[in-house]
């Protein structure tokens, strides 16, 4: 049977403070974390405004008016103050079809419960920056919520926006498609909270498919009144999902939130009007659409390298003008599998890409990589003499990708040539 699914993804923000305190990300509390009586809270710091401004823009969202925060009132153990702060829905988003997102929330994370019959309270996360992006119930079935979580994750990851200690928490909205079904049977909507992964969202969306698709055959066989367990799950209501079985169990009903104006945090522009969007971000699925037709050789595998490591924008302007676009693209690889081997920092990888990428391929230029990084005066007065044939057991092992760089080994071995450039290579 078919099913309807809208999705509602938590993403931790990758910040150094907390969102209304001047706590740092997941140590220590305060009394504004805890809601101690007197004590209020502090407007977001600049970061996280200009992250969640972000976020708005790669999610296709238009902002139509200020943000506004107030407070949702709801009794659990996960809320010290008894209410959560987050983003006022009315009228802020400009209503649109283009975009498979119809709202991101600004929050605060609620405190972290730990065990099932002895429950245990961490109070460590409460208060960190939270980004809500929730879906239209467009979905159909596991594939198209896969494809769509991947590449947001990726788009999240290549602007630096999501935590990367923290995973995305999911909670999974899915129903029966109600297009043929007896209006009398009860088809609940049924909302499966914080799963934590792709794998599991799979597991759970096939799972509750097809435990609504038994439960409404069922009900729709049966002719005499329904009495037990059955009951319970008539109603819409939230659901937890077990990793160790891949299935769900009953939490409790869905209940209504009482929402009330945060007046102690004024409203926050986070537009200018009439100019263009001031965040700009960089898109997992357009870099790797241009990365294919920059690069038409490239395997799957190599671009999905380049983009997961966040090196895509600086190809595309280094290879743009370039003619051997893809052995250049294979040299970059093999660059940054040696950097990551020992350890380069951002930056040093950047200036080692820079002098690669526009010197000729010699034995000069292979020798530069691998003695760029010295660790003091001394050793690299005694080593920038290195021989070349001390080189070759390294460079071997570099260059599993390229034929070029092997062939400059055997002509360096061989010494038919004392230095090649990437034309002569091609020639030869």
């Amino acid at each position: 049977m078919k099913i309807i699914i809208g999705l509602e993804i938590h993403c931790p923000l990758n910040t150094k403070f907390k969102l209304f305190c001047n706590c740092l990300r997941n140590i220590g509390t305060c009394a504004i974390c805890k809601g101690e009586p007197g004590s209020y809270p502090l407007p977001p710091k600049e970061e996280v405004i200009e992250k969640y401004k972000k976020i708005i823009t790669l999610s296709g969202l238009e902002p139509i008016g200020d943000l506004i925060f107030e407070r949702k009132h709801y009794h659990y153990p996960d809320l010290p103050k008894g209410f959560q702060i987050t983003t006022r829905r009315k009228d802020l988003f400009k209503e649109s079809v283009d975009s498979p997102i119809y709202f991101a929330a600004l929050e605060e994370d609620p405190a972290s419960l730990k065990g099932d019959l002895l429950r245990k309270i961490s109070y460590s996360r409460c208060g960190n920056p939270l980004v809500e992006i929730i879906t239209m119930p467009i979905f159909n079935n596991a594939e198209e919520v896969s494809l769509f979580y991947q590449n947001l994750e990726k788009d999240l990851e290549l602007n630096n926006l999501k935590s990367r200690k923290e995973p995305l928490r999911v909670d999974v909205n899915i129903s029966l498609a109600p297009t043929g079904l007896d209006k009398k049977v009860p088809n609940p909507q049924i909302e499966v909270k914080n799963v934590h992964s792709l794998t599991n969202i799979i597991e759970c969306i096939n799972t509750e498919q097809k435990r609504l698709s038994e439960r409404y055959i069922y009900l729709e066989s049966r002719k005499e009144p329904l009495a037990g367990n059955l009951l319970m799950t008539d109603t819409n209501h939230t659901r937890g999902y077990d990793e160790t079985s891949g299935g769900t169990r009953y939490s409790r009903e869905k209940e209504s939130y009482i929402f009330l104006r945060e007046i102690n945090i004024p409203p926050i522009t986070l537009f200018k009007k009439n100019r263009e969007k001031e965040s700009v971000v960089m898109n997992y699925t357009s870099l790797y659409s241009k990365l294919v037709l920059l690069i038409p050789e490239a395997s799957a595998e190599e671009l999905e390298e380049v983009l997961s490591e966040g090196w895509a924008s600086l190809l595309i302007i280094k290879l743009e003008s370039k003619q051997e676009k893809i052995f250049l693209f294979r040299y970059f690889l093999i660059i940054l599998k040696y950097c990551r081997l020992n350890d380069y920092t951002t930056q040093e990888i950047i200036s080692l890409t820079n002098y690669a990428l526009e010197n000729p391929i010699t034995k000069e230029t292979l020798k530069k990589i691998i003695i760029s990084r010295t660790y003091d005066d001394f050793y690299a007065r005694k080593r920038i003499n290195i021989t070349f044939q001390e080189l070759v057991p390294q460079l071997r092992c570099l260059a599993t990708r390229s034929d070029k760089i092997q062939k400059i080994i055997s002509i360096e071995e061989r010494r038919i040539l004392p230095s090649i450039n990437i034309r002569e290579l091609l020639e030869f």
